[in-house]
């Protein structure tokens, strides 16, 4: 039997602030179109739960994080990817949460069948403005076939990273969902997402997360899913729907010139952190320490101090360090893990 409990308990745990929110969500919609000249990642062989690194082609911009490749996670349900595995905390998109499978493979045979749903990416335009594409095509439901061993069901999916404006896209294709329970493992249908922070060892989210809610046709952004509010979508995706997270740039204006010479350690952090000074100046004498939550409501007022910090009572998630001093005000953002 198969294992999607590391899923399941990550939609569980969502620690979420979109008050300071990077990207803002859209929809669309325009005709899907299969990639052409792409390079396939399963070449010919059947997969499920696969995993591949693709190389970007760029550098792309993920929240706070710079990446070059990403990897679709055999953690997930097909659809899930991520970036920067060789750290234990992944940045994360999801890119289609419902439990895929190559429309060709052998439940009683194994791997042993050819493919009939390829995985496939192409980096296209010039540099500074390109495209990566990548697409799944024609893929079955996991559940759907288990039942009989046959698909009958199946989808098309593509995402786009866009160099430059660091914009992201799922484009939605044909599609024929005519057992909704069995193909979305009895919800009300798949579901998508940008998660900034996941820890796969404890499935615990941190820092913001946007998960899509309601109407697959317009889906609201939600920012409070809980274990009782797994945030499905309501229903089957249309063809030529395109939901776009658009990147937008943190508000600079309120950072001082002394933003560079401080930081803070260890950040991620369980129950302490450090304010470490880069170099000795006086720019902190007098100053304030404020920890604030996404609401921008003050939840520690502190004389200035490079001591330890007690965090210990603050819930897990994403909280901001501003020191305030009588020539500004700087800010960097500090993640709480438990």
């Amino acid at each position: 039997m198969k294992s999607k409990h590391l899923l399941i308990a990550m939609l569980c745990l969502i620690s979420i602030s979109l008050n300071a929110q990077t990207y803002e969500f859209s929809v669309s919609t325009e005709t899907y179109e299969d990639l052409t000249g792409s390079t396939s990642l399963n070449n010919g062989t059947t997969w499920d739960d696969p995993e591949y690194y693709i190389p970007i082609g760029f550098d792309f911009q993920f929240f706070d994080t710079l990446v070059t490749q990403i990897l679709i996670e055999s953690e997930g349900y097909g659809g899930l990817l991520s970036f920067n595995e060789s750290e234990s905390i992944v940045p994360t998109i999801i890119a289609y949460g419902a439990d895929i499978i190559d429309r060709g493979y052998d439940f009683l045979g194994g791997y042993g069948q050819a493919s009939q749903s390829n995985i496939s990416y192409l980096l296209e335009g010039t540099a500074g403005s390109r495209i990566l594409k990548i697409e799944w095509n024609n893929v079955g439901f996991y559940e759907e076939m288990a039942d009989n061993y046959i698909s009958v069901d199946y989808t098309n999916f593509q995402l786009w990273l866009y160099e430059g404006s660091n914009n992201i896209e799922i484009r939605f294709g044909p599609n024929s969902v005519t057992q909704p329970n069995l193909c979305y493992d009895g919800a009300p249908g798949s579901f998508a997402g940008l998660v900034e922070n996941v820890d796969y060892s404890t499935g615990f989210f941190y820092g913001e997360v946007i998960m899509l809610l309601d109407d697959p046709s317009a889906p609201m952004a939600v920012s409070t899913p809980s274990y009782y509010n797994i945030p499905y979508l309501n229903g089957t995706i249309p063809d030529g729907t395109v939901y776009k997270f658009e990147y937008t740039t943190v508000n600079t204006s309120d950072v001082t010139e002394f933003d560079g010479q401080f930081s803070l350690s260890p950040n991620p952090s369980n129950d302490y952190f450090k304010i470490i000074l880069n170099d000795f100046n006086t720019n902190f004498v007098n100053a304030n320490i404020l920890i604030v939550n996404s609401l921008g409501q003050v939840l520690k007022d502190i004389d200035f101090t490079t001591d330890a910090i007690n965090i210990s009572d603050l819930k897990a998630g994403t909280y901001f360090v501003q020191i305030r001093t009588d020539s500004g005000m700087t800010t960097k953002k500090l993640i709480k893990k438990k």
